[in-house]
């Protein structure tokens, strides 16, 4: 499991009878009149993907939902034992959840249908002043703000890794590359510090969509408001938002952008990851023999008896490229929408989910190889020929007033003469801020550590919210 991840349901510790759907109810939804009377075929193609999905928000929905119940308790609408009823039943259904005996079925088309129709008749007054509109709408946010601190966690620490390889080598001497010819004399502490410093700044992403979906849509109803007084400024404090999303249309309509900007963010990441592997790939292989890796980070091959195989790697690789489509899916499902709330808008909800998984995944995996990358420091050396240094030795003669194109041509006219050079002493002579000699690895490893400990505060306040919510 990855850092971060929602826990896996646990086995039960007592049995509970499930928390099935009273037999009112089966093949009757709540806007539907007649029992039975929807096509079976259109049921599946409507609510079957959905009802899978929605095991993923249970925890999200009973959290709104309790919020939600306050709320109307403290206008009026719920009286106190009415309240206490909610309170019982909703947190009964979590632990249900949580022991794998309550689910979701087409039957009961979604998460939020499930939860009410088993709370019995203290669930009738539950729905009163929102709509399953808003109700995902802050599922989605709730799910979205809990991953993306999971998510940023999971990368400062694999940039964290990075730059504690970048220190531990700091100074070996490897090929600098561009067009992917071997162009001038780099350091191993420059490969691995460029990715890591570079993990920092997706966290700057990660921080704008988070700051964009720090906003409560819990009142704003099917988008046009509700007709009674709601405070949605106590339901957005209780559930840990920093403020109300306040256009009730606007909520709606931005389903999917928010998503969207949260999906560019975790695409830059595995993007940046995705180079990386692609790196360890290229410089692992036999032709380059830069990178050792150890057998917990390769696999074999059925039929080669000889193959190792950097398939985690390769899959990081692929990843990036699923989270940019995942993406780019959810921009186009909402491409030319009208305002409003339409059904194509149920079409994010897989993307989504998908990429909150993905992203800390591929960051986890980083964090566990960075330390068991290998240099074959005499593959490296053996790979740091004279011509790697043509640029330096121009630059001598600049430093002895010749000017740079003049410097130029004439090191170019003696490459097969240029003399051998200590690679080492080189890259560590190159003393200006960002060079081979003065990388600031450790002010990097530094803002790593305050990033992290700041998405680590953000989700404390969080849970801390939630857990009142839930505490009896």
């Amino acid at each position: 499991m990855y850092p971060g991840a929602l826990p896996r349901n646990r086995p039960p510790r007592q049995l509970e009878p499930p928390l099935a759907m009273p037999q009112s109810r089966v093949m009757a939804k709540l806007w539907t009149a007649a029992p039975g009377a929807l096509h079976p075929a259109v049921e599946h193609f409507c609510f079957a993907a959905d009802a899978a999905l929605d095991g993923r928000l249970v925890r999200y929905d009973i959290l709104g939902s309790l919020a939600h119940a306050q709320m109307l308790r403290s206008i009026g609408v719920l009286d106190k034992d009415e309240w206490r009823r909610l309170q019982h039943g909703l947190r009964r259904v979590l632990r249900a959840h949580e022991r794998g005996r309550f689910t979701i079925t087409t039957a009961d088309e979604d998460v939020h249908t499930a939860v009410e129709t088993r709370l019995g008749r203290a669930g009738e007054k539950l729905h009163t002043a929102r709509s399953r509109n808003d109700q995902v709408l802050t599922d989605m946010r709730l799910l979205g703000l809990e991953q993306l601190c999971h998510t940023a966690i999971a990368a400062a620490r694999a940039g964290r890794a990075l730059l504690a390889q970048a220190r531990r080598h700091e100074f070996l001497p490897m090929p600098g590359y561009t067009h992917l010819q071997r162009a001038m004399p780099s350091s191993y502490g420059m490969w691995m510090g460029a990715y890591g410093e570079e993990l920092a700044d997706t966290l700057v992403e990660l921080d704008a969509a988070y700051t964009l979906m720090d906003q409560c849509p819990l009142g704003s109803g099917a988008g046009y408001g509700v007709g009674l007084k709601v405070d949605r400024r106590l339901t957005a404090k209780l559930l840990g938002f920093s403020r109300v999303q306040n256009n009730s249309l606007y909520c709606q309509n931005s389903r999917g952008h928010f998503e969207a900007v949260a999906l560019s963010a975790l695409a830059s990441l595995t993007g940046v990851l995705g180079r990386l592997a692609s790196d360890i790939c290229l410089f692992c292989s036999e032709e380059f023999g830069f990178l050792k890796l150890s057998p917990g980070f390769t696999t074999g091959s059925s039929i080669m008896p000889q193959k190792r195989n950097p398939d985690p790697f390769e899959l990081i690789r692929a990843k990036a490229v699923r989270l940019a489509a995942l993406e780019q899916s959810v921009r186009l499902v909402t491409h030319g929408l009208i305002s409003g709330y339409s059904k194509d808008l149920q079409e994010i909800k897989g993307p989504v989910i998908e990429a909150f998984d993905l992203a800390p995944a591929c960051a986890q995996i980083i964090e566990l190889a960075a330390p068991e990358l290998v240099p074959n420091k005499k593959r490296l050396a053996a790979a740091l020929t004279p011509d790697l240094y043509a640029a330096d030795h121009a630059y001598d003669l600049v430093k002895q007033g010749v000017p740079f194109r003049r410097a130029y041509h004439r090191i170019k006219g003696q490459l097969d003469r240029l003399e051998p050079v200590d690679a080492e002493k080189n890259i560590r002579s190159k003393a200006h801020f960002g060079a081979t000699g003065r990388l600031g690895l450790k002010e990097n490893s530094a803002r790593l550590r305050e990033l992290e400990t700041g998405w680590a505060r953000r989700l404390r306040r969080l849970r801390a919210a939630w857990n009142r919510l839930l505490k009896d």
